[in-house]
């Protein structure tokens, strides 16, 4: 088998990163003969294995990196095998495989509780292709730099609501603020009542659904009493919500009130056969955006925060540069960040039949899982990789499969763009509204806040008016 490349992190390009499949043989395949299973992992039992995984992911991924390799297997309850891969030329075999090898949404199976079953992020195929297409013209970058006034007004009534002289927690701050960016760019509620509600409905679930999500065995158990039946209620409620604000703006734009929001837009969108989205896929998507969209920016946020407050020198160059309009090195800030403490840790692809990857036999159901956070940290890619240091991207392109917080291949987030412009401009308002000091100098722990990771104590901050 070939080696994987190398990498200069100082010259990172798509056609560097990743061998093109006509320079070299694949190195995922169907054909599991002659392949060595399983891969090494760790001895502990099922469910230790499973609880340090839901708790602790990252602590969990750095170790065993570190005493298995670029490639090791996990085994986590409800039957599940994870083969974890950090090696940038295999997650982009991984990425890019035909779905007749393996297939996303099928990972995803337990993520319908929050998601919904016809929602992006659960669909393979031609459904994928489709519902995307219909999503794609949203978040074009020409649409997202409309919502960027929207995004500022946000920030800056969020911020006039920070306590002054008195420690709070940042990642609280930054959930309320992207949820009303959501709010408004995506859903179109402007009333406080409603937005309460809804934030309410939507934290209820991702709470209900936590313990199912890295639990299998609880679903549908427990009758009228247990978390499963606790979950269909809180969904339940959500899913009345969501219906009211559809048909809330289907009436406006029969009615002539075209409200310039992305639900209205994907109202007026229309499959190849030209019928309309149904209520049923738009609460869906709506979640999807919603859950994707909302809590992992705020954890990036928060990340950011934690890592910039840390450097004084980082911060004065930010300042500095917020007093005008070029936001390069914001940018190759955020990216920084994003490598160093991605709010995604991993994504994953389940196989759908006995594969050959590398040296390894892959069975099928299988659940092959690209790790973001591992990849990010590799020194033949990264220098130093434990190093905050944002000069790194600082006029460099990222190569897709060396730096992937948003995934990659053709089921890369299609919201990466409005994410990273909700961050810019939400950071842009603090550095000149306000001036930050970190409650702790040691480096936040990093611990399962819903789906995404986020900082242990929330970076905690002291705030004052400039």
């Amino acid at each position: 088998m070939s080696e994987s490349p190398r990498f200069d992190s100082t010259q990172v390009t798509a056609e560097a990163a990743v061998p093109t499949r006509r320079a070299k043989p694949s190195r995922l395949c169907a054909d599991g003969d002659g392949g060595r299973w399983p891969p090494p992992g760790p001895r502990l039992p099922v469910l230790a294995q499973t609880l340090w995984w839901g708790a602790r992911p990252v602590e969990m991924l750095d170790t065993c990196a570190r005493r298995y390799g670029d490639v090791f297997r996990l085994r986590l309850a409800g039957g599940r095998e994870f083969v974890v891969v950090s090696d940038p030329a295999l997650t982009g075999e991984i990425f890019t495989a035909d779905t007749d090898l393996v297939r996303p949404g099928v990972f995803n199976w337990n993520l319908d509780v929050i998601f919904g079953r016809t929602s992006l992020p659960m669909l393979d195929g031609g459904a994928h292709l489709r519902m995307r297409r219909l999503l794609l013209p949203p978040f074009h970058g020409e649409q997202v730099a409309r919502y960027e006034q929207i995004m500022a007004e946000i920030a800056d009534a969020e911020i006039a609501t920070w306590p002054h002289g008195t420690p709070f927690r940042l990642h609280d701050r930054m959930l309320e603020l992207t949820f009303r960016v959501i709010m408004r760019t995506i859903f179109g509620v402007d009333d406080e009542a409603r937005r309460a509600s809804l934030a309410e409905a939507f934290r209820a679930v991702v709470s209900a659904a936590a313990p199912i999500i890295f639990l299998p065995g609880l679903r549908h158990r427990g009758g009228r009493l247990g978390p499963w039946a606790r979950l269909e209620r809180r969904n339940a409620e959500r899913e009345r919500l969501l219906l009211e604000v559809i048909a809330e703006r289907r009436a406006q734009l029969a009615g002539g009130d075209d409200q310039g929001d992305v639900l209205t837009l994907l109202i007026k969108s229309r499959h190849e056969d030209g019928s309309p989205m149904t209520d049923h896929e738009l609460s869906d998507e709506l979640k999807s955006l919603l859950i994707a969209g909302h809590v992992t920016t705020a954890s990036a946020l928060a990340w950011f925060f934690s890592l910039v407050l840390a450097r004084p020198a980082v911060l004065d160059r930010l300042q500095a540069e917020a007093a005008g309009a070029s936001t390069s090195y914001l940018d190759a800030v955020i990216r920084e960040s994003q490598r160093l403490c991605p709010p995604i840790v991993h994504v994953g692809r389940a196989a759908l039949r006995t594969l050959r990857l590398d040296d390894w036999r892959i069975p099928a159901g299988t659940f092959l899982v690209p790790s973001i956070h591992l990849v990010h940290r590799r020194p033949d890619i990264y220098p130093e990789p434990e190093q905050f240091r944002p000069d790194r991207f600082l006029n460099v392109k990222p190569a897709p499969y060396a730096f992937i917080p948003f995934g990659g291949g053709p089921r890369r987030c299609l919201g990466a763009s409005f994410a990273h412009v909700e961050m810019r401009v939400a950071i842009r308002a603090i550095l000149r509204q306000t001036e930050l000091r970190p409650m702790r100098q040691r480096a936040e722990q990093p611990v399962r806040v819903g789906p995404p990771v986020g900082p242990r104590t929330g970076t905690r901050v002291i705030s004052r008016r400039r």
